[in-house]
């Protein structure tokens, strides 16, 4: 058990920078929709910069409900204690 406290140590600093992210994406992906992908892309793949747009402008819209519900489920109480 002693191990699994100092693993635990060791990776709270990694936790709170894949929190930070986590919570920073939506942010990110808003950032990113309006940009061109079709110069970064291969020969031969002109249309996908399209779906790639669509697919983060989505991913924007799924993230935000998701990741309100996952910090919702953060903030519940026990069935001990009353509301915070």
């Amino acid at each position: 058990m002693d191990m699994l406290k100092r693993a635990n140590a060791r990776l709270a600093g990694a936790r709170l920078y894949l929190l930070a992210f986590i919570f920073t994406l939506p942010d990110i992906l808003s950032a990113l929709v309006g940009f061109d992908w079709t110069p970064l892309l291969p020969a031969g793949y002109e249309g996908l910069g399209v779906r790639i747009g669509a697919g983060l402008s989505l991913a924007r819209l799924v993230l935000v409900p998701a990741l309100k519900s996952m910090r919702d489920a953060a903030r519940r109480s026990g069935p001990d204690e009353g509301p915070r």
